[in-house]
């Protein structure tokens, strides 16, 4: 059908992952929608269940999907703040330096001068999740109905808890009210630096921090280069995630690198 259409099936080959299963795997995700690249994004974190080959190539899932448009997010905020997002920033990044299933995040300078990291949901993302979520609500309920052996897995209530969790992220005034909680519990440790929310430039769309400067933990070779010791650094990372766990009862519960 494609050499019919006149498209290059190398070239089609190539954008669908080629030989490597985990890409294809990520780009028949990304093709079904939000919803499905929510889950891959969960099943990647499994290594231990699906290869550490396949994990890596369905990273992609994370934070390199395509961008949402530039007119559409104009006029997102125009719609939620009334005000064109040109009296909002002097200086606004069209390239997403990080792009997932959800939102998007693109580097700015408010009008005051401020370098932020400005965090916005993909427009028409809400629709899409109740688009995809009824489906799959349904397609539970065939599955506990009709295979008897999948029952203990709950299907229909682990959609149902899929479908609380991504109400809750896509509202960013939650998100952007735990990153106050868990800065201020953390104030008087130097060993971790949290974002400062802008307010007046956050709301249930739009979540607005202050920039701030790292290196992926992931990357050892730049951890080297930066003259750190990686012992000390996986150790404060351990000490910093079960000192939010077992003391303060507030932790970052999806961690990328």
């Amino acid at each position: 059908l494609a050499r019919l259409i006149g498209d290059n099936a190398a070239e089609l080959d190539d954008q669908r992952g080629g030989d490597q299963p985990g890409k294809r795997l990520a780009v028949a995700l990304e093709k079904l929608g939000p919803t499905f690249v929510k889950i891959g994004q969960i099943i990647s974190t499994r290594a231990d269940l699906i290869g550490e080959h396949t994990a890596s190539d369905m990273s992609m899932l994370h934070d390199q999907l395509p961008s949402a448009d530039q007119q559409s997010i104009r006029e997102q905020f125009q719609d939620v703040f009334d005000l064109p997002i040109d009296a909002l920033f002097m200086e606004f990044d069209w390239q997403p330096v990080s792009a997932a299933s959800v939102a998007q995040v693109h580097f700015a300078i408010t009008s005051q001068g401020q370098r932020v990291a400005v965090k916005v949901l993909r427009p028409g993302i809400k629709k899409a999740f109740d688009r995809d979520l009824g489906p799959l609500q349904f397609w539970a309920r065939m599955a506990e109905i009709l295979l008897p052996p999948l029952r203990p897995l709950k299907p229909t209530a682990l959609i149902g808890e899929f479908k609380r969790q991504a109400s809750i992220e896509l509202d960013l005034r939650l998100e952007a009210a735990s990153l106050s909680e868990i800065q201020a519990l953390h104030k008087n440790d130097p060993r971790i630096v949290f974002p400062t929310v802008d307010w007046e430039r956050t709301n249930s769309l739009v979540l607005t921090m202050s920039r701030e400067q790292g290196i992926p933990i992931d990357e050892r070779q730049q951890l080297l280069d930066a003259g750190l010791n990686l012992k000390d650094v996986l150790t404060n990372a351990a000490d910093l995630f079960f000192k939010g766990v077992f003391e303060l009862g507030v932790f970052h519960g999806d961690q990328h690198a």
